[in-house]
């Protein structure tokens, strides 16, 4: 196919007068709403529905986002059982696979959904898939995710220059998503005297909370201050569930794109100049159809890195698709928000629109679990090393 004929073949956009197809032809179709996945069900797709009109019932564009509201919501979902799902079965959870949390993080992410998901998401991706460290550290893993399925949020911390001394946490942790509003806290680090990274249970409340201003209100980051704040060893083997949780994110920010796509394209469907609507003219119609490719090739990525298998055993193959997924959804997300406000002129900053935000959240998600070129730097490595030559 040509490159005029897949841009045109990807628009649903004629080089006439009209706009065939609408919105209605620009990603969010059947054939972007199905996963297509060997272990994908009926009851799968009738979730993902489920969490589709929640979502357009509980977050209408420019709903209320505000701690009051936002409490409300995540009472909502907790009773939906949303947070449980990448939870174990043993300890009360869904068992959902990767790519069914996936797809409900890319619906919650399209909705600019502001209760903390996706850092509850990520927090059990970890707890999930860690080595045991005996029964201790079980008990505590089971129980923190018992506490999750209960209703109660939670979010990982890298610990950076904190130290732990095999009981106790020490140190600042920083830019920790959804703070302010989690219960359970993983810390990600090391052992003072060096060692395997391992994961540390923490109670945020034993420490110094403090919110500064973040480029997305929706999603505070915060900062935590220890000082000798008891931790118990969870487990080894962080590396999996870190994997899952970056491929989570790259998740939402899939529906981020695609939503602002969605907005874009409903204003050159309606907005008309000349006489014709705008997304007639090549010069709006071809952005859009680059955006729409990228937004498609994010997705389909993010969905081949959530099928990985993400145990011990496939440990040297995880970070390639891991780093394109990421790699892939950041780029599409940004251009997306970009584009969306470009085609929509001036009316592309108004509160109306809510593409703002979108570009907010997008900047922000862009830089969880590293940036386009840390995970593109990834890839080539990864491929120099395998005696592979990275294509342009």
């Amino acid at each position: 196919m040509t490159s005029s004929s897949a841009r045109a073949a990807a628009s649903g956009l004629s080089a006439g007068d009209g706009v065939p197809g609408g919105a209605a032809r620009f990603g969010g179709g059947e054939t972007s709403d199905r996963a297509d996945s060997p272990g994908w069900s009926d009851d799968d797709d009738a979730l993902v529905s489920s969490v589709e009109e929640v979502l357009r019932r509980e977050c209408p564009p420019g709903a209320d986002p505000s701690g009051e509201r936002r409490r409300e919501l995540w009472s909502t979902v907790g009773e939906l059982g949303w947070p449980a799902l990448g939870v174990p079965e043993r300890a009360g959870g869904i068992g959902a696979a990767p790519v069914l949390s996936a797809r409900v993080l890319e619906k919650a992410g399209a909705a600019l959904f502001p209760a903390p998901l996706l850092s509850t998401a990520v927090a059990t991706a970890v707890l999930a898939r860690l080595e045991t460290s005996g029964p201790e550290g079980d008990r505590a893993r089971d129980d923190a995710c018992t506490r999750i399925v209960a209703g109660a949020a939670a979010t990982v911390a890298i610990a950076g220059r904190a130290e732990w001394d095999g009981h106790r946490l020490t140190g600042t942790l920083r830019d920790v998503m959804d703070l302010p509003h989690a219960e359970v806290l993983v810390v990600i680090g090391h052992p003072a005297g060096g060692g395997a990274s391992l994961a540390l249970l923490v109670d945020p409340a034993a420490g110094i909370v403090r919110t500064p201003p973040t480029i997305d209100p929706t999603r505070p980051l915060g900062t935590v201050e220890f000082a000798g704040a008891p931790a118990i060893p969870l487990g080894t083997g962080v590396n999996h569930g870190l994997d899952l949780a970056t491929v989570l994110v790259a998740a939402e920010l899939v529906g981020i794109a695609a939503r602002a796509l969605e907005i874009a394209v409903e204003h050159a469907a309606t907005r008309t100049q000349f006489g014709r609507p705008i997304g007639a003219f090549q010069g709006v119609k071809h952005r859009l159809a680059d955006v729409y490719v990228a937004v498609e090739r994010a997705r389909g990525l993010v969905y081949a890195a959530a099928e990985t298998d993400f145990g011990p055993a496939d440990l040297d193959a995880t970070p390639i698709p891991v780093a394109m997924a990421k790699a892939a959804a950041t780029e599409a997300a940004l251009f997306a928000t970009r584009a969306a406000i470009q085609v929509n002129g001036a009316l592309g900053v108004t509160a109306e629109r809510g593409l703002v935000p979108l570009l907010r959240r997008a900047r922000q998600g862009g830089q969880l679990f590293g940036d386009a070129r840390t995970h593109y730097t990834t890839v080539a490595r990864a491929l120099v090393a395998a005696g592979q030559e990275p294509s342009a």
